[in-house]
């Protein structure tokens, strides 16, 4: 639960949302209820609120929160992409891809003190790359999750090559 109040504060105090896309109920493994119920009706459009903070500027960094919730990044990618409004009255807290991208790469790294060596592919920073199986700008939102990795280069090195 986030106070509308403290959301440009995010953003003149350099905090970093951390936040984890499977949490909202209906985003992923959690139902509804009984945590609506719990929150009450009118503290819903407080919940959850990533596209507040994103539009005031604040730095995001997405997390999967194991082993609470499913580790795999792309079921928390495809979270972030669907989540449904908890209620009428809540404002659409869904990302686009490169979005969620940037929040589980970049962000991590930034919320890490590592953006100066890791989390984007530009030129002096490590060569972290995973090369999917499927291109993920081609699927639909609903069904990133069942993308996976079908190779990993850290530090420039091959260190996964799934089998054909």
């Amino acid at each position: 639960m986030l106070n509308p109040d403290d959301v440009p504060r995010f953003a003149q105090l350099g905090v970093v949302a951390s936040t984890q896309p499977s949490h909202p109920p209906l985003a992923m493994d959690f139902p509804r209820d009984p945590w609506a119920s719990m929150v009450g009706q009118a503290r819903l459009p407080q919940a959850f609120s990533d596209r507040a903070l994103r539009d005031a500027g604040v730095a995001m960094a997405y997390s999967s929160d194991w082993p609470i919730t499913d580790i795999n990044p792309m079921r928390g990618i495809q979270a972030a992409m669907t989540r449904p409004k908890l209620s009428p009255d809540c404002p659409d807290n869904r990302c686009s891809l490169q979005e969620a991208l940037n929040a589980y790469t970049a962000g991590g790294a930034y919320a890490g003190f590592d953006e100066h060596r890791l989390g984007r592919l530009v030129p002096g920073l490590l060569a972290d790359i995973v090369i999917m199986d499927h291109d993920l700008e081609a699927l639909e939102a609903a069904d990133l999750g069942q993308a996976r990795a079908a190779m990993t280069i850290c530090d420039g090195q091959i260190t996964y090559q799934r089998n054909s």
